[in-house]
């Protein structure tokens, strides 16, 4: 150990904490006290807590939850809105097994108390939970979240935790979301004496997936597993603790005192049972693989973008970085209120990319290959933002306002059939990202950040490189919305053909402009 790593180690709170013990031991031997230092033992494993003895919520809800890891909602200045944060940090949580270890007293400033459950179910504070990983709590409480943030409905949510309930998850327990737009379905989770690194890729690799798709028939937009419990390595001795990795937090669910009843009676599966759900066939709704040609070597799934491109989507990647400097802040919703994400620009970049370098013969560019490729994306759980074309819309308008889409042809006219019954294929617009843009995206970092490779704050964010990013935005000129090229629907059949239905929609628009 050199000696910069020393002084590092005698400022951590571990140290600290150990020599405060040596400190007082020495103060009573001078007072005459002589107390021994403690034996360490090795770790005892401890009976098992079963949640159906149980009698109160919080003794309850103890049982199957981590008493180590605790979330709460919280307001954040540098975020400026809410979200949960882990009160007990990682730092904070090493250091008191440490002094544990070591004999001293210590307790985390966080745990679950009745003060904290009655805040949480009187809606006075959100706290959060993370999954039990202790070894001596055979189950753990599982979260099913149903995003409805961008469209969707609470009914449709509903719908689908209410068929759950009916065909795989008997007495499921749910209850809907706080603000409104989706809900929450828990139940317990046999970990049939699985380890939390065990548990981890049986929910978020296996059923979730799986929920996803039993989702498909419902109005919702996403559904998650959370409440993934925290993995801790333990050493020989008793407190003993190797190395720590947070959990995955999840609402704690609000009915814990009104509907405890419920609640304690929810759904029990074993990891065994879960691996056995039925398999879901859902009915492909995408473009056929030949109209989007050819796959290169090393692409994902068969598909045209390799680990490398999808990496590039989350923070600290190329087309996220490019995304959020052209988006600044900016808020884009669509009328039905559906907004625009940094991950949803960034899709875009990076489909964009892909479709300027592999134009179509004809330099066309129609939406139905960037909803085919998009949905294929989905389907193979590369992304979790499904597709939505009015948000590509925007997206689209937003980069031609820009300058950044270079447009060979913005007319388009849909398909019709003469008096004959012959049928006359429609013409998409021609258009593709432009040149700056394209080199913009070819010179951003060749090795975009892994969202499963640890990396610090400083490294994620990445200051230099983009606010290089940031400058090239801020020089681009901004065309007036009135004056932002977009595709023009154009007649190539005679007017008379059209019925009055058809021209109905033509005329509130021609009317609109005219005013």
């Amino acid at each position: 150990m050199n000696g910069r790593k020393l002084t590092a180690w005698m400022n951590s709170q571990a140290f600290l904490g150990v020599y405060e013990g040596v400190q007082e031991r020495l103060r009573l031997r001078e007072a005459g006290i002589d107390r021994e230092q403690p034996v360490r033992k090795k770790l005892e494993r401890r009976d098992p807590e079963y949640p159906v003895s149980k009698k109160t919520p919080l003794a309850w809800l103890k049982s199957v939850v981590s008493e180590i890891d605790v979330g709460q909602k919280v307001f954040s200045k540098k975020r400026g809105h809410t979200h949960p944060i882990h009160l007990n940090t990682n730092n904070e949580i090493k250091t008191h097994f440490e002094r544990l270890r070591w004999g001293s007293g210590s307790w985390l400033k966080s745990k679950w108390t009745s003060d904290v459950i009655a805040s949480h179910c009187s809606g006075e504070e959100t706290y959060y939970f993370a999954g039990s990983s202790e070894s001596y709590k055979p189950y753990t409480l599982v979260m099913i979240d149903v995003d409805c943030h961008n469209y969707g409905s609470l009914d449709g949510a509903l719908s689908y935790l209410e068929h759950l309930r009916e065909a795989h998850f008997p007495n499921l327990y749910f209850e809907p979301s706080t603000n409104g737009n989706g809900g929450h379905g828990y139940f317990l989770l046999d970990k049939e004496e699985m380890s939390a690194q065990g548990i981890k890729p049986i929910l978020k690799e296996q059923i979730q997936i799986w929920l996803n798709d039993v989702a498909t028939d419902f109005d919702v937009e996403l559904v998650e597993v959370k409440g993934l419990p925290p993995e801790l390595s333990w050493g020989t001795d008793q407190y003993e603790l190797k190395a720590y990795k947070s959990g995955v937090l999840a609402k704690a669910p609000r009915g814990l005192l009104d509907r405890f009843s419920e609640l304690r009676s929810t759904t029990v599966m074993t990891a065994s049972e879960l691996r056995n759900l039925p398999a879901v066939q859902t009915p492909k709704k995408f473009a056929k693989p030949n109209k989007v040609s050819c796959a290169s070597a090393g692409s994902v799934s068969g598909h045209h973008f390799t680990t490398e491109h999808l990496a590039g989507l989350d923070e600290g990647g190329k087309y996220h970085a490019v995304a959020q400097a052209l988006l600044s802040g900016e808020d884009l919703t669509t009328r039905s209120r559906a907004k625009v994400t940094v991950l949803d620009m960034a899709i875009v970049l990076m489909l964009g990319e892909f479709f300027t370098a592999n134009m179509n013969s004809d330099g066309s560019m129609p939406t139905a290959r960037w909803e085919g490729m998009w949905r294929s994306l989905c389907e193979e759980s590369h992304i979790d933002r499904a597709w939505d074309h009015k948000r590509f819309k925007l997206i689209r308008d937003r980069l031609s306002s820009l300058g950044l889409i270079e447009w060979e042809d913005h007319s388009y006219c849909v398909g019709w059939k003469k008096e004959d019954g012959e049928y006359v294929p429609g013409r998409s617009a021609k258009w593709k990202l432009s040149s700056e843009l394209m080199e913009q995206l070819s010179s951003s970092i060749d090795s975009p950040v892994s969202a499963s490779s640890p990396v610090s704050e400083e490294e994620r964010e990445h200051p230099l490189w983009e606010q290089t990013f940031i400058d090239w935005c801020s020089s681009l000129v901004v065309t007036p919305d009135n004056e932002t090229i977009r595709p023009t629907l154009v007649f190539r059949q005679p007017i008379y053909l059209f019925s009055p239905d058809e021209l109905t929609k033509f005329v509130q628009p021609a009317m609109q402009f005219a005013a």
